[in-house]
């Protein structure tokens, strides 16, 4: 088929089908007709489109151009025009349009073929602006930027660039212009040859990073980092050169300031008592180390025992706990964040003894901002974490003290409380004559916890004057050997009473030594105490004394159930007490051996303890042989008989 045969409704389907925005209008903007195509770019539909006028939807700003190109048309009755404006959607937006427009003069008919080209208009505007930008970047970079053609020719010369040489600026139009005023050295002082300038390096290929020069003329030195790279076509041809230059003259003098102080620091901490090693980066090899890390990595590795031996090593070899991947984390961070250092804790094992450290890694950066060595300076608080692992042991000691003495406190009252509400119920009630012997029951239940608390209040007080330097010993020349076994008598009735034997023996019958009767006396009931406690019936309790000439021992020896290796190092600390949940008829604050310990030591003597579970204790009190000077009227042989007050007091927390 010829398009001769084409009917009205087969142009009418290709129009349709077209992507091409098609119109017909007459000269006043009317339009006659528009494709689908026009219907969907401007979201008008067929009926809208009747009632448009194609000149009203252009954009305001287009208008003056668009009258003076159909003016001009009209005038030198041009067939055909093409235009490309913006025009005004049904959803207000305006849409780039390229148009060619044909005119029947004689019929006022404008035939308008058209495409969008917003997108394409969009592209070009930002191509524009980034081009602006780049150049505004160029322009205006602290770096000189030198671009020079095929023939080494410059074309582009930015801000810095001219500022570089002012005076002959006018006549820098080529590669080798500088030469005339100017001399180029190298970092070795030699003198670069014309054909050996960057520039020219450049041009026959070659690309250059970092080569540092030294520019002199008569007024001034100055130093540049050259880099430099060669452009190509797609076919490989040589089309422009990128030269650029950065001034570093501040920075070279800062850099050999920069050295001298650190020799000089260098110095000075080898001589300090301060270990200090000096590391590569980032392999971390030792550089440099002094005497007194030294000694503490021999202490970690006794083969690394010289200077010479050491320096070369992966300092990872050495401190195995050295986690590189962390560090360089760490250094990144410091680099970003423009910190200055970084303490990493460590626990070491120096010569078979746990060590504390903080090491204080110092990264060394360079000029660029890139590390270039890290100093490691190790900070020995040994005493400063032992000190605090203490306290943060005697602060859960104290919690713990302070649950028991609430415990021990309470559990006492309520005991009282709870037999004067039965006293009382009794007293209404009429019957305290029926119930006399509930009474007398309760009376001692009453007596002993009474006890318990007076116990308790002379212990915490005479601890805190101890421990404040107030607590007093009234010391005399008296019979050690008559006191403990006085001792021993008051108290076997009642031991007896708890199915309990207790043994006393001596290998001496007198021994004359000073000490305070009374708080010795104290000492030995708060010992069988603890082994009346700690025993079970038919056990044996053993009291010994033996003289060692220059000092006597006291022993109190038990057969019962034994304490736990756990307790033997903190049982005479203060807050401290065998876990009582493991024994029956065991009560106490923690405090008695504590004060035991501190009126023993008080008498210049000492105390100590061997136990072993299901054979019993044995606690061993060591009292120098000494007298005080007393006046004549003064008794040595002094007789102590403890009374059953004070030993109600003392054994007030054993239960039946």
């Amino acid at each position: 088929m010829d398009n001769s045969t084409l009917d009205k409704e087969d142009y009418e389907k290709m129009v349709n089908l077209t992507p091409q925005i098609l119109y017909m209008a007459y000269f006043d903007g009317r339009i006659k007709y528009a494709n689908p195509a026009f219907n969907n770019v401007f979201g008008y539909s067929n009926g809208e489109v009747k009632e448009l006028n194609i000149f009203s939807i252009i954009h305001p700003d287009d208008k003056n151009n668009l009258n003076n190109t159909l003016l001009l048309a009209h005038k030198e009755q041009q067939d055909i025009v093409n235009l490309e404006f913006r025009y005004k959607c049904k959803d207000g937006n305006f849409k780039w349009l390229s148009w060619n427009i044909k005119f029947e003069w004689d019929k006022g008919i404008i035939y308008g073929a058209g495409r969008d080209v917003s997108n394409k208009r969009d592209l070009e505007q930002t191509v524009y602006e980034s081009n602006e930008k780049l150049n505004a970047i160029i322009e205006n970079i602290s770096e000189a930027l030198f671009i020079f053609d095929k023939d080494g020719n410059y074309t582009t010369l930015n801000k810095s660039a001219r500022d570089i040489f002012p005076s002959t600026v006018d006549n820098f139009s080529s590669l080798g212009a500088s030469l005339k005023d100017n001399k180029y050295y190298d970092i070795f002082g030699d003198l670069i040859a014309h054909e050996d300038m960057p520039g020219f390096r450049i041009l026959r290929g070659e690309k250059i990073s970092g080569y540092r020069v030294m520019k002199t003329n008569n007024t001034s030195i100055t130093f540049y980092d050259i880099n430099g790279i060669p452009i190509y076509d797609d076919k490989g041809n040589f089309i422009a050169g990128i030269q650029c230059l950065n001034n570093v003259t501040e920075n070279v003098l800062h850099e050999k300031i920069l050295q001298s102080q650190f020799d000089l620091l260098h110095k000075t901490i080898d001589t300090l008592d301060l270990p200090f090693i000096r590391l590569s980066y980032p392999d971390f090899s030792i550089t440099d180390i002094n005497q007194k890390a030294l000694n503490i990595i021999e202490g970690l590795n006794p083969k690394m025992n010289s200077i010479d031996i050491v320096k070369g090593r992966n300092y990872t070899d050495i401190i195995t706990e050295f986690d590189k991947t962390y560090i360089f984390h760490h250094f990144q961070m410091i680099k970003d964040k423009k910190e200055t250092s970084y303490i990493k804790y460590k626990e070491l094992i120096v010569f078979g003894e746990k060590t504390f450290v903080n090491v204080l890694y110092q990264p060394i950066l360079g000029l660029e901002g890139d590390i270039k060595q890290v100093i490691a300076i190790i900070l020995d608080i040994t005493k400063e974490t032992r000190a605090k692992l203490q306290l943060e042991k005697n602060l859960k000691m104290q919690e713990e003290f302070f649950i028991n003495i609430s415990h021990e406190i309470k559990t006492p009252l309520n005991v009282i409380f709870s037999t004067t509400q039965l006293f009382d119920l009794y007293m209404k009630n009429n019957s305290l004559i029926e119930n006399q012997d509930k009474l007398e029951k309760y009376i001692k239940v009453i007596t002993q916890n009474c006890n318990r608390q007076s116990k308790l209040v002379n212990n915490l007080v005479d601890l805190s004057k101890i421990q404040s330097g107030f607590f007093k010993l009234h010391m005399s020349n008296t019979n050690i050997v008559s006191v403990v076994e006085e001792i021993v008598q008051s108290v076997s009735e009642y031991v007896e009473n708890k199915g309990l034997k207790i043994i006393f023996d001596t290998d001496i019958e007198e021994k004359i030594i000073a000490c305070d009767p009374t708080n010795i006396e104290r000492v030995m009931l708060n010992l069988i105490s603890n082994a009346i406690k700690f025993s079970m019936q038919g056990d044996e309790i053993f009291v010994n004394i033996h003289d060692k000439v220059h000092s006597v021992e006291i022993f109190v020896k038990d057969t019962g159930i034994g304490i736990e290796s756990a307790y033997l190092d903190v049982i005479f600390e203060r807050f401290r007490q065998v876990d009582k949940s493991l024994f029956r008829n065991v009560e106490g604050s923690g405090i008695g051996l504590c004060l035991v310990k501190s009126i023993v030591e008080l008498h210049g003597g000492s105390i100590n303890l061997e136990s072993e579970i299901g054979k019993g204790s044995k606690f061993t009190i060591e009292l120098p042989n000494r007298i005080v000077s007393v006046p004549s009227d003064t008794i040595e042989n002094k007789s102590i008989k403890s009374d059953l007050q004070t030993i109600n007091i003392e054994f007030s927390d054993i239960y039946s």
